[in-house]
């Protein structure tokens, strides 16, 4: 009995231990969210406040870069993230981060995983438009404001395209699947991997995109934890946005050529057949797939503590935070 109560006792104190943890990863989070939509207002109020006093020399300067189109839709991001990134870091560093053993991975099994990120993102991107459709039909409502990647895609400019093909994926890579991964790693790799992908998965604030990009980011963060290569991640990551902006520019091309027509047809059975291919990957694969554990301590294992890793106040913000955002969409944007 003595033993019983002793081994409850440790597993209770390890459990405060993941909650501390996930927890200052949680508020890092929710100060990204918080100040890149506070940099933005900022950055919408500067404009406002040049245009109200007519302000001339470097000042009607700004204001035209704060009103052009690269700015509004890409430019904004990428200034709010160079404000905000180093304090969201430094949050972060109240959490030793773990430095991985850097591994090489064959290109085969690099191309197996672009497939399987492609597949599982198209099928749970048809799983969010469908939900999208039924929650439009049922309020009435268009299923094109419920998904605010849809504006970003209206101007697609030069700074655009390359802000969501490479430069966005790279920030992404490097905040969640190396800053935030690599502090989860002592809790073992099912967790790092599971937590990061739904903290991933939440942060775009949407339905569609939310489902989508937990499942990428499931892959994503296996291929973290198995290479320690963050330039593995950050290429797969690009080519995914990549193919996706480049599908886009062959849809809005204004001229109808049997080049183009032919690409429009070869989409359908390319996308079906990334699919189907994802789903033999997975089933072949699923169960040779070996996580390691963490640094528990003895006798503790994860279904000890992994409801500890999100029932904790940082965290729990996080992703109230993120699903209010992606209800405002769903309902009411």
């Amino acid at each position: 009995m003595e033993n019983s109560n002793y081994n409850w006792s440790q597993v209770q104190e390890y459990r405060q231990e993941v909650k501390h943890i996930c927890s200052v990863l949680g508020w890092s989070l929710v100060a990204l969210v918080l100040l890149t939509q506070i940099a933005g207002i900022l950055f919408g109020l500067i404009g406002y406040l040049l245009s109200y006093y007519k302000v001339m020399g470097v000042g009607a300067e700004l204001y035209k870069i704060l009103n052009s189109g690269w700015f509004s839709t890409a430019g904004a991001h990428l200034l709010a993230y160079a404000l905000v990134l180093p304090v969201i870091f430094a949050v972060m560093e109240h959490v030793p981060e773990v430095v991985p053993e850097k591994k090489r991975m064959r290109p085969g099994k690099f191309f197996m995983f672009f497939i399987l990120i492609m597949g599982a993102g198209y099928i749970l991107n048809i799983v969010g438009n469908i939900l999208n459709i039924i929650v439009a039909a049922v309020t009435n409502r268009s299923t094109y404001n419920m998904n605010p990647v849809n504006n970003l895609f209206e101007s697609l400019n030069p700074v655009v395209i390359l802000y969501v093909s490479v430069l966005g994926p790279v920030i992404e890579e490097y905040i969640f699947r190396w800053k935030l991964l690599n502090r989860l790693r002592p809790l073992g790799e099912k967790a790092a991997i599971l937590f990061s992908a739904l903290m991933f998965g939440l942060m775009h604030g949407n339905l569609s995109q939310i489902l989508y990009a937990t499942a990428i980011g499931v892959v994503l963060g296996y291929v973290s934890v198995k290479t320690g290569r963050l330039k593995y991640n950050c290429i797969l990551h690009i080519m995914v946005n990549s193919y996706s902006t480049l599908l886009l520019l062959m849809m809005s091309r204004k001229t109808i050529t049997i080049s183009y027509l032919l690409a429009v047809r070869a989409v359908p059975v390319v996308t079906l057949g990334m699919i189907i291919a994802s789903i033999v990957i997975f089933c072949v694969n699923v169960k040779k797939t070996r996580l390691l554990p963490g640094n528990w301590p003895e006798g503790i294992e994860y279904r000890d503590f992994s409801s500890a890793m999100y029932l904790n106040p940082g965290t729990v913000v996080f992703i109230v935070l993120n699903l209010l955002l992606a209800g405002y969409y769903l309902l009411l944007a």
